[in-house]
C-alpha cells in the first residue's frame, strides 16, 4: 500500500506544479492587461484634451496648417480658414447619427483660388429631408462655410 501511495503522491506533485505554472502566467497576463489599459486611458485622456483644444481654437489660415503639417505631421481636428468655390454637383453624402436622429453628413468639394480642391464636411441633413428642395431646411450649416 506504500507504493500505491507514493504513486499517487508523485503523480500530484507534477499536476500542483502545472496549475501553479498556469495560474502565474494567468495572473501575469492580467496584471499586462490592466497595465496596458490603464496607459491607454492616459493617452485616451490626451488626445480627447488635445481635440478639445484644438477644435476651440482660432482658425488659421490653410498656408499656416500646411507649414505646420510638413514640420510635424500633426494637424487633425485644426480649423482652417480657406477660400474658394462649392462644387455642388460633387456633393456627397454619408451616412450618420447627430444628437440620436440618423441621416446623412454632407460633403462638398471646395475648388481653392489657387485650383487645388478641398472636401468640406457642411453638416447633417436628417434621413427625411436628404432630397435636395428639402435639405436646406435641416441642413445644420457651419458658420465658417457660408
Amino acid at each position: 500500500m506504500s507504493e500505491t501511495t507514493a504513486s499517487a503522491t508523485g503523480r500530484s506533485r507534477p499536476r500542483s506544479a502545472l496549475l501553479l505554472g498556469l495560474g502565474v502566467v494567468v495572473f501575469a497576463v492580467l496584471v499586462g492587461l490592466g497595465t496596458w489599459q490603464v496607459q491607454r486611458l492616459h493617452w485616451k485622456e490626451d488626445l480627447l484634451a488635445t481635440i478639445d483644444k484644438r477644435t476651440h481654437a482660432a482658425p488659421l489660415p490653410l498656408a499656416d496648417v500646411e507649414k505646420e503639417f510638413a514640420a510635424s505631421h500633426d494637424v487633425e481636428y485644426t480649423p482652417v480658414t480657406v477660400t474658394g468655390t462649392f462644387l455642388h454637383q460633387g456633393e456627397r453624402h454619408f451616412f450618420s447619427t447627430w444628437q440620436g436622429d440618423s441621416g446623412f453628413n454632407v460633403y462638398t468639394p471646395l475648388q481653392l483660388e489657387d485650383g487645388r480642391f478641398v472636401l468640406v464636411n457642411r453638416g447633417f441633413v436628417p434621413y427625411d429631408l436628404k432630397d435636395p428642395p428639402r435639405a436646406r431646411l435641416g441642413r445644420v450649416i457651419f458658420p465658417q462655410c457660408l
